[in-house]
């Protein structure tokens, strides 16, 4: 009998606010901020420290949550997202790179960016992102089949920050 994994998931978003050179804000800074898109997941808190709301996921049961689609493989599950991120300045013209990173590491279980993974880490996700303008990203989630929910978290905390280039 296969062992499902039935978890009530949500991504803990965390935008920040760089300097342009990666220092933490002071005047002239880069602020990253958290937006829901239409064909994206349901976006609540504020764009700095949204939370991404994923639902209930499983290996075999759809999820519900509108903008949220899982896509099985024969040894894991995606929980697939899109969200909008918008790198702003208002003493900064240009483009921007963005990177994410984990607060802390989930064993078993892959997060990924744009198809890059995500650490504890700063990871480069996007590189030449307008500042200003929203960003069209895709969030992954995967999970092992069979992967025991308690050692999933209920909230993955994953932060956001942008250079300039």
């Amino acid at each position: 009998m296969r062992k499902t994994c039935v978890l009530l998931a949500s991504l803990l978003l965390i935008g920040a606010a760089k300097s342009s050179a990666g220092m933490p804000a002071t005047t002239g800074s880069i602020a990253v901020t958290v937006v829901q898109l239409p064909e994206g997941a349901v976006i609540s808190g504020a764009a700095s420290a949204a939370i991404a709301e994923l639902g209930t996921v499983s290996s075999n049961v759809r999820t519900t949550s509108p903008g949220v689609r899982i896509v099985r493989h024969a040894t894991s599950y995606v929980v697939v997202t899109i969200i909008g991120l918008r790198a702003a300045s208002s003493g900064v013209s240009g483009t921007v790179a963005l990177q994410a990173y984990l607060n802390a590491p989930i064993p078993g279980v892959s997060v990924r960016l744009d198809g890059v993974d995500l650490s504890t880490f700063p990871q480069l996700f996007a590189a030449h992102v307008p500042l200003n303008i929203v960003s069209r990203h895709q969030l992954e989630l995967e999970i092992p089949n069979g992967m025991s929910p308690q050692l999933i978290p209920s909230q993955i905390p994953v932060e956001f920050q942008a250079q300039e280039e």
